[in-house]
Parts: structure tokens; C-alpha cells; sequence
């Protein structure tokens, strides 16, 4: 089976679905997934985006797609999914530090994925919930996810925005061996090297970004990454990808921000990545930077005047 890679959406959700619509016209891959590691942007109305979202709203209305064009039914995704042979593969993903904490909060208790949008397409997936995802020649990948960062200042932010202690402690009392793929939204603490590396001026106009030192990571991260010792372990939260690295033998990779890419300040290197399992332990990944990556990004921009919104977000 083949596994699509994002992370850092920032309401962009069209995007990741025409690419994985892509693989298959251009490369002949059936994507059976697309995972997500956090910051979807899943907000359902205009009163509940946070300070962030509505700032760099200011610049882009796409902050706002996935609450506009896939919360409720819209005529340009039912035309476009209308005209596709087979619908997209649907998209799981995990709870970031720029989301409606309160709502996803509410969908944890419910252990089983949740569907968000209009369409069955895009689903959440709450802390530490194993998924298994079966290919078409019955393969079997365990994922499982933990939402959230760990450098959460709590007197302004939601307490949902934060790596939970008690999704940290259910997670190590799992089996090492019990799953394949571990999505997180922050990353290890031992990448913090890699990320004092890079300038925050090389991602200031990036939607979504923000400085950050270098003790950058998670001490839980990497604790649930020694344990639990998947083969794959993805992450996003820093909006750029960094070398991929081992950490107690699992591939430790950070996928770059799809907001950075849409908006033509991040580059294609490392903004989607393509994992192929064949149930058996043997598994590839790769990073797809084909041209046509840009040529299938075609998402206008909403007008927010048409919803009665203002570009601050207010009605």
C-alpha cells in the first residue's frame, strides 16, 4: 500500500486531496491514505479561530478553506469531486496547536475516528487511538497518533493545545511492537540542533510560522519514539523539513508546512512524502517533489465577502 505525508495544512485541505489524485494519474500509485500530522486548521465557524489564524487570515483566505469549502458543502469541491473517476483517499489527521482544541477535545471521548467535513474525506483521529489501515492486497498498517505541543504557555493558550500527560503515560504502556507509523504534531526534543540551524527570517512570511529556540522538541516525543519504536515516526509543527534522522532505529522525519507551499514561500523539498508497505516489515519512503506537485495546486482563493466575513474574521 502507498501512505500520503502533511503536516501544517493551516485550513488548506484541497490541496493534499488533489495530490494524492495526482500520484495515482501520474505515477499509477493508489494512495490508500493521507495522514496528517497536525494543524489541519480545523475550525467550524469564524468566532472560534484563534489570534494566529485570524492574523495571517489578513493574507490569505485559505486559512479558512477547510471551514468554508469542506465543513459544509460547496459547489467547486462537489464539481471537482464529480468530475474525478474515484473519490480521494480520506485524510486522518491529528489534533496541532492551531485548531478548535474545544471541539477535538469533545471528539477524544468518543475513541474512534471522526468525521469533519461534508463529503466522508477527512477524519480525526484522537490521541493514542490505534487506526489500521488495510491495502488492496490486504496489508496492514498500525498507526497511531498523539496531538499537541509541549511548550504550551497555558495561561493564553487552550490546555488541548498541549501534549497530554495522560495520552503520554497510555502510549507507553502499549507494546513496543504495536504499531508501524507514530504521527505526532511536535517533534523530538534531539532535532533541536537542526532547527537552530535555520533562520527565523527564512520563515517569517510563512502562514503560520513562528521563531523558535533551540531547545525546539519534546521530551515526550522522543520518550514515546524510544518505546514504542515504530518504522516510521512523522511530525510537523516547525513548517520546514529537516534531514531525516534514527532515533532508537525508527526513520524520524519532519514534513514542511502545505501552507509555506501554497502560498509559494516554502518550496516543494519535503512538503509531501510517500511511504509504500508491504505488511511484511518492508517499507520505502520517499519525498515526491515531481513539477506537477505545483501544476495540481489549484485552489482559489475564497472571497470572504461572499460569506458575509470580513478579512478579520468577523461578521
Amino acid at each position: 500500500m502507498y501512505v500520503a505525508a502533511v503536516s501544517d495544512v493551516h485550513g488548506r485541505v484541497w490541496e493534499p486531496l488533489r495530490w494524492a489524485c495526482a500520484i495515482k494519474q501520474e505515477m499509477g500509485l493508489s494512495i490508500t491514505a493521507i495522514l496528517c500530522c497536525g494543524d489541519l486548521g480545523f475550525f467550524q465557524s469564524f468566532d472560534r479561530l484563534d489570534k494566529a489564524t485570524r492574523r495571517h487570515l489578513r493574507r490569505s483566505a485559505l486559512q479558512v478553506e477547510f471551514m468554508l469549502r469542506f465543513a459544509q458543502r460547496n459547489p467547486e469541491v462537489e464539481a471537482w469531486l464529480e468530475s474525478l473517476p474515484e473519490l480521494p483517499p480520506p485524510m486522518y489527521f491529528i489534533r496541532g496547536n492551531h485548531e478548535d482544541h474545544e471541539i477535538l477535545a469533545s471528539f477524544d471521548e468518543r475513541r474512534r475516528p471522526v468525521q469533519v467535513d461534508a463529503y466522508g474525506l477527512i477524519w480525526y483521529l484522537p490521541d493514542a487511538l490505534p487506526l489500521e489501515l488495510t491495502g488492496e492486497r490486504g496489508e496492514r498498517l498500525r498507526v497511531i497518533g498523539v496531538g499537541g505541543i509541549e511548550k504550551v504557555n497555558l495561561r493564553r493558550k487552550h490546555p488541548f493545545s498541549a501534549i497530554q500527560k495522560q495520552v503520554v503515560d497510555t502510549v507507553l504502556g502499549m507494546s513496543w511492537d504495536s504499531v508501524d507509523v507514530l504521527l505526532t504534531h511536535d517533534g523530538p526534543s534531539v532535532c533541536g540542533v537542526q532547527v537552530s540551524q535555520v533562520s527565523d527570517e527564512a520563515i517569517a512570511d510563512i502562514p503560520g510560522a513562528e521563531p523558535y529556540e533551540a531547545d525546539f522538541g519534546a521530551e515526550a516525543v522522543t520518550r514515546l519514539v524510544m518505546h514504542l519504536r515504530p518504522q516510521d515516526h512523522f511530525f510537523g509543527h516547525i513548517h520546514r523539513s529537516l534531514m531525516p534522522f534514527r532515533l532508537g532505529g525508527c526513520n524520524c522525519i519532519s514534513l514542511a508546512s502545505v501552507a509555506g507551499f501554497s502560498t509559494g514561500l516554502g518550496g516543494c523539498s519535503g512538503v509531501l512524502g510517500l511511504l509504500e508497505w508491504d505488511g511484511r516489515g518492508k517499507h520505502q519512503f520517499r519525498w515526491i517533489h515531481e513539477r506537477w506537485l505545483q501544476e495540481w495546486q489549484w485552489s482559489p482563493e475564497p472571497e470572504l465577502t461572499e460569506y458575509g466575513i470580513s478579512a478579520e474574521g468577523s461578521a
